[in-house]
């Protein structure tokens, strides 16, 4: 389990306005999921600039909030404990901004993994969870479709098969890791 806490998704969107960074939460969090899945290298003092988000590197290693999104998405993708969560708008948020934002957590995750130019290969299992992942962040949603059950459903696949993205990429022979 994971020493520090993720941060609430409205204490990140609030780091984000404080900070001046134009990128939503859901999307950014899934973009530092998908380049740390795929073995990006970052350091807690400059982690946007290799995910090419412009923010001044000083101002984000001072937010606190922002340093714990880094460091509790690192720790809890890493821990090998299955605790990785995806950082969604809470419970109370209209169920429309909460399928949104999936979707763009998911184009987030994707965009993280390309951005890494030497990741490695996956394996058929966890390829088919990517192509899924594909699938999902291209998808779009009518007013008069929208389930709760199915999000919190399409929300636990995303997790589970961003934990299987992770652990195969990151558990691939040269990549220098070992899975847990």
């Amino acid at each position: 389990m994971s020493a520090t806490r993720l941060p609430g998704f409205d204490q990140v969107d609030a780091a984000l306005v404080r900070c001046g960074i134009g990128i939503d939460v859901a999307e950014l969090h899934g973009l530092l999921a998908g380049y740390l899945s795929a073995g990006g290298p970052l350091s807690a003092g400059n982690w946007l600039a290799p995910l090419q988000v412009d923010a001044d590197a000083v101002q984000v290693s001072a937010d606190r909030d922002l340093s714990d999104l880094f460091a509790a998405t690192r720790e809890a993708l890493d821990d090998g404990q299955f605790g990785f969560d995806l950082l969604l708008p809470e419970e109370h948020a209209p169920l429309s901004e909460r399928i949104d934002a999936l979707f763009d957590w998911c184009r987030g995750f994707l965009s993280g993994l390309a951005l890494v130019p030497e990741r490695p290969a996956l394996s058929s299992e966890a390829q088919e969870a990517f192509d899924d992942l594909a699938g999902i962040a291209a998808f779009s949603v009518e007013e008069d479709e929208q389930d709760e059950e199915a999000l919190m459903e399409i929300a636990e696949f995303v997790r589970v098969a961003v934990l299987l993205i992770h652990g195969d990429a990151r558990g691939a022979p040269g990549s220098g890791e070992r899975l847990h």
